[in-house]
């Protein structure tokens, strides 16, 4: 972080910024469309119309909304809403979300000349509660999730996203006393709540930009005390608490009130805009506004500008409230009064964002860091832009501006194979999109890696078997091999030691029941060839093995600690650090020694009584008691620099594998002598496949190389232990069998045949060949 802070100090001097405004708008549309009222305020034509008056009004740029009828429904108002007067183009999302098995969903719009939708989700409905009768509960109305690009018209390639969730959570206060299939209201809003939550904090960063927003529909309320911590409306709690989640909200306006708790508190309330029921015909709350349903929070990243985009202070408001209780908004003096009062019981949430762009192009801060990977150098070009402009270049200026490679952010990485050339060039950075935004030159000295190992796979071959698995043929080159032996691993599963080939380009096989792959065809997975030195005995123990993270509940977490026979644990303790704030939120003491007397090391589970965070990134210190030497300070899902405990200031080794909320229960991370793979089936307390002679890991790997092959369709045996052909005449073509072969039946006159069987070829009476046709008999067996 200290690096980063000096680059932005260096580049500030010379940047020029400028600001666009975005306006956010949450709205409730009220059973938008309805084509059978033909009110003529309450029509869909003329509600349409008021939508986009409303909108333009409010300056509008993204727009998300809530119990949207229909697809049609929201062409309807994407129409109208570029007959605006202010030049601004709208889209939507490509896809309607309806709340389940209901007509009423959501939908989000957005100005195309500051904004593009990169993706859409429904947020899965992964949490539920049991009910008195014992009947599952989960939230009744699914969430929305939209992922937005956006830029400014000055300078299109300056970019920031933003995070956008839309609900429209439980309505009603009731406790369901005579449903003892449901629980109570306010808990179901709070398994909504809880679905934004799961999803923010398991999918995106405690540094993106997120809004989440919607007709919330909270009613409870504690007090009018605005200190109050805490309210009895707990999915509101479970959006702001800091305490149960890294990424939490933020509410703009103020501690939520409801009602006549707080009447001084108006200018927040959003429901209702009308006095009377049913208004213009299409149903809708009534009595005036006394309930505040609506809302649009922000995250700590946009109410700190931590990337490009920051929060307005004072803009989230309830837009057109006359500032009143419990009177109509007709009773107010905003301009579109009326059309708020005919298009819907709930008034729009606005909320305003800066968006911050340069108008200046710099590349600095150029640095590289290269090794010799194998026989191969490999560099990385590590740079800072005053803007994101999509594209950038490493050019070689030395020889002839050659582009050696392009990417879309730092540190660029390059790869020059096979070499032995130790002559000094230079390189630039530059705007791919603006070849006159160029770095200063750097100097590269690459190093002489032709006495090193290096592995080249040239093919991988898969051999369907009977059993409808596979064989796996690995075959590869090799120079300056660094041990006598090769590691393979197979989309996560380690195989090996083999024997290194006598020849470079031979191949390894493995076989199908000991690869056991499905063999149908449903993956393209990786294979990874390691050519690495021999294993080096530790003198403390290390962590070998851990499970944090599954679909659904975390269950079963564990981590393994590998040791020597004689050694005490309890000399050590782990240290868990959170990448939020890179601090420790646990410890743990290990207990117990290692004296198995049948092996020279051990491994020990340890169950521990706190959950382990879930990553992007944290990490695991392992520390000794005695010397209070850090031994390892590894992470998963990154690496981070720890602030605070015993490993401050360290940066840590990423393991690069991790698990997920797709993860399967049962299934672990483990270390072998080749470095760490997974997620694989788990084996706590017993020392991991690969892991040999209590080693913490070889030394460097000198050489690995990886490939992909598409998984084969075996699910078809075309290989029977026996086969009978007694179709006359023989229909042409190959056909094989393990062991025998046998046939009474005669080919056509210009019949074409193969018999292929392993053991035996029976020729029955009848089985004629005319002239004309030709048949071939062979023992040999079944081929691929």
């Amino acid at each position: 972080m200290k690096n980063l802070l000096c680059l932005l100090i260096f580049l500030c001097p010379f940047m020029i910024f400028a600001q666009d405004t975005i306006t956010v708008v949450y709205y409730n549309v009220l059973n938008y469309p309805n084509p059978s009222n033909n009110d003529p305020q309450g029509n869909d034509n003329a509600r349409a119309i008021a939508f986009r008056e409303i909108m333009e009004e409010a300056d509008a740029d993204i727009i998300l909304i809530e119990e949207l009828k229909s697809a049609t429904g929201a062409d309807m108002l994407k129409n109208e809403l570029n007959n605006n007067t202010q030049g601004k183009v709208f889209d939507r999302a490509p896809q309607f979300f309806g709340y389940g098995n209901s007509s009423l969903g959501n939908m989000i719009f957005f100005n195309t000349n500051l904004s593009s939708l990169i993706f859409q989700e429904e947020v899965p409905r992964i949490n539920s509660q049991e009910a008195p009768d014992g009947s599952i509960n989960i939230a009744p109305r699914p969430n929305s999730y939209y992922e937005l690009e956006v830029f400014s018209p000055a300078n299109p390639v300056d970019k920031d996203t933003i995070h956008f969730f839309v609900g429209h959570f439980k309505a009603s206060d009731s406790n369901h006393s005579n449903e003892p299939f449901l629980i109570p209201d306010n808990e179901r809003r709070v398994l909504s709540a809880l679905d934004i939550m799961d999803y923010t904090n398991t999918n995106l960063q405690p540094t993106d930009n997120i809004m989440a927003g919607g007709d919330f529909n909270f009613y409870s309320y504690l007090s009018d005390n605005t200190n109050a911590p805490f309210h009895d409306e707990p999915a509101y709690d479970s959006l702001i608490n800091p305490v149960s989640y890294p990424i939490h909200f933020i509410d703009k306006q103020g501690p939520w009130t409801r009602d006549s708790a707080a009447p001084s508190s108006v200018t927040k309330y959003t429901q209702s805009t009308r006095l009377n029921y049913n208004e213009y015909g299409n149903e809708g709350a009534s009595a005036g506004l006394d309930d505040r349903f609506d809302f649009a929070l922000i995250n700590d990243a946009l109410d700190l500008g931590l990337k490009k985009t920051r929060y307005i202070e004072g803009s989230n408001i309830a837009f057109g409230s006359p500032n009143q209780l419990d009177v109509s908004v007709l009773s107010g003096n905003s301009p579109v009064k009326n059309q708020l009062h005919a298009m819907s019981d709930h008034l729009p949430v606005l909320t305003k964002l800066a968006f911050n762009y340069s108008t200046e192009c710099l590349i600095a801060g150029v640095s590289t860091n290269g090794s010799c990977q194998g026989i191969d150098y490999t560099y990385e070009v590590s740079f800072g832009a005053n803007y994101d402009s999509g594209t950038y270049e490493v050019v070689d200026i030395t020889n002839g501006n050659t582009v050696l490679a392009t990417d879309t952010i730092s540190p660029i990485s390059i790869t020059i194979s096979s070499i032995t050339d130790t002559t000094a060039f230079q390189i630039v950075v530059r705007d791919a999109l603006d070849t006159s935004c160029v770095s200063l030159p750097t100097t590269i000295t690459p190093e002489n890696c032709s006495t090193n190992c290096g592995i080249t796979i040239t093919a991988i071959n898969t051999i369907c078997q009977p059993d409808s698995l596979y064989d796996l043929e690995v075959c590869f080159d090799y120079q300056n091999p660094a041990s006598d032996s090769v590691n393979i691993i197979v989309a996560g599963q380690f195989f090996g030691a083999y024997p290194l080939p006598t020849v470079s380009g031979e191949c390894i096989v493995i076989p199908s029941n000991t690869l056991n792959m499905t063999g149908d065809g449903s993956a393209m997975l990786e294979v990874l060839v390691q050519n690495v030195p021999p294993p080096i005995p530790p003198t403390e123990p290390f962590i070998s093995e851990f499970h944090y993270d599954n679909g659904g509940t975390d269950v079963g977490e564990f981590i393994e600690i590998t040791a020597a026979n004689g050694t005490d644990l309890s000399e050590y303790t782990l240290y868990f650090y959170n990448g939020n704030g890179n601090i420790v939120y646990n410890s743990y003491q290990l207990s117990g020694a290692i004296s198995n007397v049948s092996n020279t090391c051990e491994a020990v589970a340890f169950q521990l009584p706190f959950t382990i965070q879930n990553g992007a990134p944290d990490a695991i210190a392992l520390v000794n008691n005695i010397s209070s030497e850090v031994l390892e300070f590894i992470s998963y899902e990154g690496t981070l620099v720890a602030s605070g405990g015993p490993a401050n200031g360290m940066t840590s080794i990423d393991i690069n594998v991790q698990e997920s909320s797709g993860t399967s229960a049962g299934f672990s991370l483990q270390k072998t002598d080749a470095g760490w793979v997974g997620p694989i089936p788990e084996t706590p307390s017993v020392l991991n496949d690969g892991l040999t002679s209590c080693s913490s890991g070889s030394g460097s790997v000198t050489c690995e190389a990886s490939s992909t092959y598409d998984e084969p369709d075996c699910s078809v045996n075309t290989c029977p232990m026996n086969l009978v052909e007694n179709t006359s005449p023989i229909p042409d073509g190959a056909y094989q069998a393990s062991e025998n072969i046998s046939s009474s039946a005669e080919l056509s006159n210009t019949g074409n045949v193969i018999f292929n069987a392993g053991v035996s070829i029976d020729l029955l009476p009848g089985f004629y060949v005319p002239q004309g046709a030709e048949f071939l008999g062979i023992i040999g067996g079944c081929t691929p």
